[in-house]
Parts: C-alpha cells; structure tokens; sequence
C-alpha cells in the first residue's frame, strides 16, 4: 500500500492488547510522510495518577510507555513508531482534540463491545487536581486524577515506512 493509499483510509490495524487487534484511526497524515493515529476504542481504565495532574509525572504515561507499549506491539510494529511530544505512545491534548474532532458527537468513545466510556486527555486543569477528559456525551470536561474509571484511547506517531506492512481495516 504506498502513502497515497493510506492517507484514503480510516481505520488500520496495528498491535493487539487483550488478545484483540488494535484498530487505530487515522488523524492525520502528513505530507512529509508521518501518520498521527488515535485508537478506534478505547482499550483500558486506569487512573491518570494518584498525586499529579501533570502529564510528564504521571503513571498513565509511564504504563503507556512501558507496560502497554512492550506488550501491545511486536518489534517490528515498534520500529514504525516515532516520538510524538517525546513519547511513543501519548494521549491528546485538550487543543488536539478541539482539532481533529470538533463537535460533541465526534468526539465520543466506547470500548470494543460498544459500552461507552468518557476518556482521558493529557492537558491538565488549571489550579486544580484535575486533568482535561472527555464526557461520555463528547462534551470536554474535566475530572480528578486518581478516579479508575478513565479510559485510556492512545496516539501513536509512525513513519510513512509503514505503509509496506499495514492493511486497512475495514469498521
């Protein structure tokens, strides 16, 4: 599939976290050949961290980077993957999502058995221990930190190489 092809498509599957594919839709596609994907679903519910609402510090990005990225992806699946905002694996921040999805429909999420979820963002919420999220209606929120019940809808940042080992998925 050549770069041209993939920026046609919506959805593509790469890694597989509990035991099902990862569906990941495509956000944007660069001239210059890079790919910004955002999970399809969202794939987990975990807490953005127990003491701070600053992305850099918290466990969320430290499971993301660690733990879900070693098992979710094969190493041929990681040498696609570049640094977005230094990391591999990320979440969107408040003005990302205002971007690429800007009304309230667009915006909501659900897990792979279509139970919906609000989901975490990395921006944090002023003032406060806080961290931006969105509602279960798309609506752009904000909740404390340590709840469990967020989920987690990952970015992830490849190279154009991509294009020879990805297939569409059809959703």
């Amino acid at each position: 599939m050549c770069f041209t092809e993939v920026k046609r498509i919506h959805c593509l599957r790469l890694g597989e976290y509990q035991g099902l594919p990862i569906l990941w839709r495509l956000l944007e596609a660069k001239e210059e050949g890079f790919l910004l994907l955002l999970s399809q679903f969202c794939l987990e519910q975990k807490r953005f961290d127990e003491y701070s609402n600053r992305w850099e510090y918290s466990e969320l990005r430290r499971w993301l980077n660690s733990n879900f990225y070693e098992v979710a992806f094969t190493l041929e699946e990681k040498s696609f993957m570049l640094p977005y905002e230094g990391d591999k694996v990320n979440l969107l921040s408040e003005e990302e999502i205002r971007k690429y999805f800007p009304s309230e429909p667009e915006r909501q999420a659900t897990f792979a058995n279509d139970n919906r979820a609000w989901w975490w963002l990395r921006s944090n919420y002023p003032n406060t221990d806080n961290v931006v999220c969105v509602y279960y209606n798309g609506d752009i929120c904000n909740s404390i930190i340590n709840y469990t019940s967020g989920a987690v809808r990952p970015i992830i940042y490849l190279s154009k190489d991509v294009e020879k080992f990805l297939e569409p998925e059809e959703v």
